[in-house]
């Protein structure tokens, strides 16, 4: 609604996700634009972070108490999508920023992403 012309996947999964209440643990989209062969996005930009993979190959260990605060927050931001009716589709480490000063993680990538679907998930069908 309100667009001329059907958006591309991933634009619209995001525009639902920036519906109220915002999560904190999801990346925000602030702007996109579709040039002719590709397109753009103005994305929200954590300051310091790295990707997941990064950040625990770095780091000296996970810590019980670090480990069971990224899930938590990855908890929500994938309780978030599904309340706003997206599929993820492509969680790993390399789609997960964290804050190295604050040790919030964002949920980024949603170009494998689909609407939610109440007859649920063949695994197969979506690698």
């Amino acid at each position: 609604p309100g667009y001329s012309k059907p958006l591309p996947r991933e634009v619209a999964l995001m525009l639902m996700l920036r519906r109220p209440p915002v999560s904190p643990y999801v990346i925000q989209m602030y702007e996109w634009f579709d040039h002719s062969l590709v397109m753009s996005f103005v994305l929200e930009f954590p300051h310091p972070c790295v990707v997941l993979r990064k950040f625990i190959s770095t780091s000296s260990g996970l810590t019980e108490r670090i480990a069971r605060g990224l899930m938590r927050q990855l908890v929500l931001a994938v309780q978030h999508c599904i309340d706003h009716g997206v599929f993820h589709n492509d969680i790993h480490d390399d789609n997960i920023l964290v804050n190295t000063r604050t040790l919030g993680l964002k949920l980024i990538d949603f170009g494998a992403g689909h609407l939610v679907n109440s007859a649920g998930y063949d695994s197969w069908r979506y690698l």
